[in-house]
């Protein structure tokens, strides 16, 4: 029996004119919600231009030189005191289908209803899996640097390409301070990092002191795992000395009513998405210790850069029906990438095992990278 009435489908055209109203603020304040990272990206978000984002860095000099009115010295060509760091873009879709069975003779409120479903659900779907992306241990396939890979001493942001474009390995001051397990009388990494406060607040007071500000727009990120730990360390009175210390809950995660406490003015929030297993003793790498890790991200050295013009946006063709299929399908994409201009305005700490007894706790050492 032939479908005649497949002639009042809505065309491609009647499509393209409900989209309109989902502008580029509606898509990402959509997906950048529901974790604290994502509503801290968002806030962090720059546009660039060209194809590719780039910045000075900068790094230590040449030292000036003391001398008084008897003094002779020689002036020397300043050593280059910055550098440029480059991200290269990557691309971010997400495909939405409708079935021409399911819009099939609907009203047009229906159609509307019908829209900001499947609008909603993709972007839930787009969130999630980004989330997830920017929290893996390294960055995957063409996807935008995870975090943890920016944050830290890692060489490579994928292949063999350094991270920001700049290769530590002879640029050793390109790094993050670090903590991690430590040698006994066996093996490298016999002695895990204890899961305590003070080596968390030992962490950031490194980074505060070294870079000379205060650490007013950072976050401590952990598995819950980890957070739960921490947080029963705090007494009540100490929980509300702390949160008196940061101004009550006027921070931005205590505002947007995440579980969170702090840490000498910091707050610490939870994410299923970092890294957390579980702690294997004496061992000779840091990776094959494993643990759980936790992340002191600086949001004034750590953005989201997209390119305005093309992200955001609908496929600039609208809707297509898909041959040979019942379908109408569009896409909306964003081109960019994440990246931070001062890689040792951040922390990490490895190899913390939460199940350790607090009688055999003690304190981290904390890697400084060069040049502090």
């Amino acid at each position: 029996m032939a479908i005649s009435n497949f002639a009042v489908v809505p065309s491609t055209s009647d499509w393209n004119a409900l989209t309109q109203w989902v502008i580029d603020a509606a898509i990402y304040d959509n997906v950048f919600i529901g974790r604290p990272t994502l509503d801290k990206l968002k806030q962090n978000m720059k546009t660039y231009e060209g194809q590719g984002i780039q910045g000075e860095v900068e790094y230590a000099g040449n030292s000036g030189v003391w001398f008084n009115n008897s003094t002779t010295f020689t002036l020397t060509a300043e050593a280059q005191s910055v550098t440029k760091y480059q991200y290269q873009p990557y691309n971010l879709a997400k495909p939405l289908t409708l079935p021409l069975l399911e819009v099939y003779g609907q009203g047009s409120k229906a159609l509307a209803n019908l829209m900001t479903e499947k609008m909603r659900n993709a972007l839930k779907g787009l969130s999630a899996g980004l989330s997830a992306d920017i929290m893996a241990a390294a960055t995957t396939n063409d996807a935008f640097c995870s975090i943890p890979v920016i944050i830290g001493d890692t060489r490579y942001e994928r292949g063999t390409n350094p991270v920001g474009g700049l290769d530590n390995n002879s640029l050793t001051w390109w790094k993050s301070f670090i903590a991690e397990g430590e040698s006994d009388a066996v093996t490298d990494f016999g002695k895990c990092v204890s899961p305590t406060i003070e080596n968390l607040a030992k962490v950031g007071r490194y980074v505060s002191t070294s870079i000379g500000e205060p650490l007013g727009n950072a976050t401590w990120v952990v598995h819950p795992n980890l957070w739960d730990v921490l947080y029963g360390q705090l007494t009540a009175n100490q929980f509300a000395m702390a949160m008196q210390a940061v101004g009550g809950k006027n921070q931005d995660v205590f505002k947007w009513g995440y579980p969170a406490f702090a840490i000498n003015g910091v707050p610490v929030t939870q994410d299923f998405h970092m890294i957390g297993t579980a702690w294997v003793a004496s061992q000779a790498t840091r990776a094959a210790a494993a643990g759980y890790e936790a992340m002191l991200i600086n949001w004034n050295h750590l953005n989201l850069w997209y390119n305005k013009e093309l992200s955001w946006k609908w496929w600039p063709d609208g809707w297509q029906r898909v041959l040979d299929k019942p379908l109408l399908t569009n896409i909306f994409f964003a081109v960019g990438n994440i990246g931070t201009n001062m890689r040792r305005a951040h922390a990490r700490v490895h190899n913390i095992n939460p199940a350790e007894s607090p009688a055999a706790y003690t304190p981290c050492t904390v890697d400084v990278p060069p040049g502090v």
